[in-house]
């Protein structure tokens, strides 16, 4: 769960050059698809692949003796949310991109 978490640098990064003014560098556009690709791969495939693997481990039984439900429940539901909101703001991060790279800003040139 915390490999999502490395989504943040890419984020912040694209803020800050956002924020000050570096929009037209190619640099940007270059942060703001990488930012694009590792929310696809880690937030969206890693998940997904993560929640597959926990709803086969539960279906077949495969959880320890030791480990409360109550832990198991939780984990689960936690990531399927995490999961959830992920696939939502990657509908809004993949409009960003594409008006990033492409340059439109609802169907207009942004220059």
């Amino acid at each position: 769960i915390l490999l999502i978490e490395g989504t943040t640098p890419c984020l912040v990064g694209t803020r800050m050059m956002k924020e000050s003014g570096w929009t037209h560098e190619p640099v940007y556009k270059l942060a703001v698809s990488v930012f694009w690709i590792f929310w696809l791969v880690v937030r969206i495939v890693v998940l997904a692949a993560g929640l597959l693997l926990f709803a086969s481990d539960i279906s077949r039984g495969r959880v320890p003796d030791h480990v409360p439900w109550g832990f198991v429940v939780t984990n689960g539901l936690s990531i399927f949310i995490i999961f959830g909101l992920s696939c939502a703001w990657f509908v809004t991060i993949t409009r960003i991109t594409y008006r990033v790279v492409t340059g439109k800003l609802n169907g207009k040139s942004c220059e």
